[in-house]
């Protein structure tokens, strides 16, 4: 494997920032070949919706710098010759709040603002102009070299600019300069110690837009985020590089430790560069968006040395849940996501469990899974691991939190990433175990009152499985390599109604509240949740008696290998979140499932619902961070 040169130096120091992350924005679909090429077969549109990321800079001194400010909230109040460009790009922008908005939400005033950096604008940049003037006057905006000389004066005086003289009047207008006091070079980028002490520097990164700037943010005295901006739009654009190629083989084997073959990426993305006229070492795409193309491509060039060092990082982050459509289950997943990964499976000795066992380490992830049944469970550990440690099998009850406690332990000590990244509650039981609402029998003439057995294992067990995997999640890196995943199997009962199914329904309900309420937090701490729902699935438990009955009676059975597959298109696709996802009979879709696509309200079918969810949005400010305690309102 080919070892990462350091070949920048970086400025040693022991000064700090914090980095947080404010996703105010998304809109979408992309399409590929706007910004790079040339393209790669299958491959043309980002039809998911894409954040535009801003960020607030805390030193340790109090200062507080925003580095973008994203779409304003009221975009058809840009400058005329951006209201009037927006309407041509046929996007759907999803965008309710200004960044001061969310800045104030979280108890930080404008005030306290030292600074917005405002690392790029221009025509073609309106999704990180926002709304400088609903900061005070005290608030400097910064902008990159030239930029006052391209953009001055704003709209109305000049009716072609992009900005408005509002954005800026008032303020101080600080045009950064990369040469005298705390100028330096980083690399071969010239940089700005803006606060003196080594903790943050601007880098002038020009080529994508008048004086476009990237940062550097010292997050311990010897790791950093880079902030790139729109120095390029993927990773693809910068890498791979001569400095770090894709490896030719990777050993020990990332899926299969204990076995002497090694794993060899590097064979079909060379035969993919080939069939595209490039060379190995060649960037998987080049830029084609940007305001001078050459330009700007040298400054990608310069970004792969930075690139090149093991401690500087750029951290992927999870969006706020916003609607944007529903998922294309005709989307094949890319399985090769699941080499390395952990994955941890309840229920997974029987029907649809072991299905997603057998299928997720067929993808090459390390499966660890718990079932009541030790002798079927200790049956699929043997079969599985012939080739090498595969799985683990944990006897538990997921009734029994301590024995969940294990099969979590279990999962961080044997996979070789040490790690939990996917985690499939599937573990169930339905009216089939006997249903104590249903009930009629009251001996004595006295109420009987009911175990509520089915609501311990489906909903007290499931709950226990999301505080562990919340837990686990936390401690582990947000890096390109791990997950936090969350998948629940649910059921049809949750939409359709099932005479006599009273305990088992309202705990798929709950489940599914469960996911509804979730994907409003969970993008706080990098976790996605889905809900997928069976309703009929072919099942060794019922006779041949029995199923030929219910065949006979209308029901189309789904196949549990299609509720696993349904999973790994969730796990695969770091965009998935929030969603509920039916397993159908392949008569209905080739895939076995569909996003069900009836979690949200629009204006158009429910305009009521819709206002009153966007007013539940408004007024919950409670945030799943770290430290922040439940606002109490009694009178």
């Amino acid at each position: 494997m080919a070892t990462k040169t350091p070949i920048v130096q970086l400025p040693a120091g022991e000064e700090t920032v914090t980095v947080k992350l404010i996703n105010a924005v998304n809109f979408g679909p992309a399409i590929l070949n706007r910004f790079m090429a040339p393209p790669v077969p299958n491959v043309t549109t980002h039809k998911t919706h894409s954040p535009s990321l801003c960020f607030l800079i805390e030193h340790a001194s109090g200062r507080k710098l925003v580095w973008d400010l994203g779409i304003r909230k009221d975009y058809k109040n840009y400058a005329p010759s951006i209201a009037n460009y927006i309407p041509t790009t046929n996007y759907d922008i999803q965008v309710e709040e200004n960044v001061i908005d969310i800045l104030e939400e979280n108890g930080i005033r404008g005030e306290e603002i030292e600074a917005v950096i405002w690392r790029q604008v221009n025509h073609w940049h309106w999704d990180h102009i926002g709304d400088p003037s609903t900061f005070p006057p005290t608030t400097d905006l910064i902008v990159g070299p030239g930029f006052k000389g391209a953009m001055l004066p704003g709209a109305p005086a000049n009716p072609e600019s992009p900005i408005r003289e509002s954005d800026y009047t008032g303020r101080n207008l600080r045009e950064i300069s990369f040469s005298g006091l705390h100028s330096l070079q980083i690399g071969q980028f010239p940089a700005f110690d803006y606060f003196g002490d080594g903790s943050f520097y601007l880098l002038d990164s020009p080529g994508h837009a008048v004086g476009h700037l990237c940062a550097l943010a010292r997050t311990t005295a010897d790791t950093f985020i880079l902030l790139g901006g729109d120095v390029c739009h993927y990773p693809g654009i910068f890498r791979p590089s001569e400095h770090l190629p894709v490896p030719e083989s990777i050993k020990p084997h990332p899926c299969q430790p204990n076995s002497d073959l090694p794993f060899c990426p590097g064979s079909a993305f060379n035969d993919l560069q080939k069939s595209r006229g490039r060379k190995p070492t060649d960037t998987l795409y080049d830029l084609t968006y940007g305001l001078d193309l050459p330009l700007a491509t040298r400054t990608t060039g310069k970004l792969q040395d930075l690139d090149c060092n093991e401690n500087v990082v750029i951290m992927p982050q999870l969006p706020r849940y916003a609607y944007t459509g529903p998922v294309d289950h005709t989307v094949l997943p890319d399985r090769s996501q699941m080499l390395g990964k952990s994955v941890i499976v309840t229920g997974g000795a029987n029907g649809i469990g072991e299905s997603c066992v057998r299928t997720f380490v067929a993808a090459g992830a390390f499966v660890t899974f718990g079932d009541v049944g030790s002798e079927k469970g200790k049956e699929i550990e043997k079969e599985l691991n012939v080739d090498g440690e595969r799985v683990a099998f944990v006897k538990c009850d997921i009734r029994s939190w301590e024995e969940q406690k294990t099969l979590f332990e279990t999962a961080v000590s044997k996979s070789p990433s040490h790690s939990v990244d996917i985690v499939l509650a599937n573990a169930g039981i339905s009216r089939s175990s006997g249903d104590s609402l249903w009930n009629l029998d009251d001996p004595k003439g006295e109420p009987t009152k009911p175990d509520l057995n089915i609501i311990k294992v489906n909903v007290d067990g499931t709950l226990y499985t999301w505080k562990l995997a919340t837990h686990y999640f936390r401690k582990q890196p947000d890096t390109d390599d791990r997950d936090r995943c969350f998948i629940m199997t649910g059921s049809m009962t949750a939409w359709i109604d099932s005479p006599g199914n009273w305990e088992y329904t309202v705990t798929k309900y709950g489940l599914r509240g469960l996911m509804r309420t979730v994907r409003r937090n969970s993008w706080e701490q990098g976790i996605r949740i889905n809900y997928v729902a069976p309703c009929w699935i072919k099942s060794a438990i019922r006779t041949a008696e029995y199923e030929k009955w219910l065949t006979e009676n209308g029901i189309n059975f789904g196949e549990a290998d299609d509720c696993a597959g349904c999973m790994m298109r969730i796990a695969c696709d770091r965009t998935v979140n929030g969603r509920s996802f039916m397993i159908t009979p392949r008569s209905v879709t080739k895939e076995g499932f569909v996003d069900i696509d009836k979690e949200d309200h629009t204006v158009e079918n429910d305009p009521y619902l819709k206002m009153d969810q966007d007013t539940q949005l408004r007024i919950i400010e409670d945030k799943w961070i770290d430290g922040y305690k439940v606002r109490v309102n009694k009178a």
